[in-house]
């Protein structure tokens, strides 16, 4: 595993455990795939920060004082945006010399910043989770079987729910078209190129981790995966209609995403969507299980999306760190456009329970 690779492990794993103060108040252990001794983020730790050494090197476990962890970690998350209020610094030589890493002038009031706003944006999408979008009674009950008819309402789902999921492109656009940080609109352009199939090899090694063959996924469109799930279930999409509540379900979401603000768009498609998506459909892909005879290839799309989206969540909670730091009041906004999002999910849901029950 490259250098990138590695921080962007890290970052994944350590950095939001590290917020919420889940690690201990003195020495602190990373899991971290194994790695020898001398590789760069082993010699980064070692040579860049003679005052924390590490306490052990073991088979790609690191022993490390909290304080450092937190310093490298908030560091590593930090955006264009955030990096423009620190003194220039040349972005190449920080990588490829890291003792440049620590030269940098940061106040401790500026850590307390980051850790506030990282605090606020984890705050949020715990709030998120909450909300009855994200666990509704149809959810569950599709996942479980309970419905009258199972097999009848998870084929009302295909149909219906490809009214959201051939739109989802157009909302990206929406939202990125709103962005005026370059580093933002990078995020959601590379969000737009996996939409297409554009995997790359991190994704594809992790995928095929999982399970999940690369010829499966490499280069198809996300629509285009949709509708192999729908022609499993024997759905032929051009014959079929999108109900009231579908049709209503996205055409107010877009509403929402064109009128909104950029911070309001953002909570809307990140925190209220992106950031929730593998935990709804974790509730989908139980129920094809346990509901259908189809192949795990038929339904990868739900796979797919819940374990890739947790990077692209990653990615727009930074853009909504971003914000707060900009405004104390985007972060009302933010809060706003998320629960708004949710609202119409779970108006969404209730309608398809009605449905479901009447099969």
């Amino acid at each position: 595993m490259d250098f990138i690779a590695q921080l962007r492990l890290w970052n994944t794993r350590c950095l939001w455990p590290a917020i919420s103060h889940e690690f201990p108040a003195s020495v602190s252990q990373i899991d971290i795939d194994p790695i020898e001794p001398s590789c760069l983020p082993v010699r980064f730790w070692l040579l860049c920060a003679p005052n924390w050494v590490a306490k052990s090197v073991d088979k790609g476990r690191v022993a490390v004082p909290s304080a450092f962890l937190a310093h490298f970690l908030l560091l590593l998350t930090l955006s264009k945006s955030q990096r423009d209020d620190l003194p220039a610094w040349d972005g190449t030589a920080f990588w490829a010399r890291p003792n440049l890493f620590f030269s940098l002038p940061i106040s401790r009031n500026y850590h307390q910043m980051i850790i506030c706003q990282l605090t606020q944006v984890r705050d949020l999408t715990e709030t998120a989770l909450q909300h009855r979008a994200i666990h509704h009674p149809y959810l569950k009950a599709l996942a479980s079987g309970s419905l009258p008819n199972p097999q009848s309402a998870i084929t009302d789902f295909a149909i219906q729910y490809q009214g959201y999921t051939s739109w989802f492109p157009r909302y990206l656009n929406c939202v990125m078209n709103k962005l005026a940080d370059p580093q933002h609109r990078e995020y959601f352009t590379e969000n737009l190129n996996e939409e297409q199939g554009h995997l790359d090899e991190e994704t594809v090694q992790q995928l095929e981790e999982m399970g999940i063959k690369e010829s499966w996924v490499q280069g198809i469109p996300h629509p285009i995966l949709f509708r192999r799930f729908q022609s499993a279930l024997g759905i032929n999409p051009q014959s079929q209609i999108l109900c009231r509540a579908a049709m209503l379900w996205r055409q107010r979401f877009r509403f929402l995403l064109e009128k909104s603000t950029p911070a309001e768009a953002i909570g809307a498609l990140g925190l209220g969507t992106e950031a929730m998506v593998k935990h709804i459909y974790r509730y989908i892909t139980a129920g094809i299980e346990s509901q259908t005879s189809l192949r795990r290839r038929d339904y990868v799309f739900f796979e797919l999306h819940s374990e890739v989206d947790d990077e692209h969540a990653e990615l727009m909670m930074r853009v909504a760190g971003d914000f707060a730091h900009q405004s104390p009041t985007n972060l009302d906004e933010i809060r706003r456009g998320m629960v708004a999002a949710l609202d119409l999910r779970c108006r969404f849901w209730d309608q398809m329970l009605e449905r479901a029950e009447g099969i």
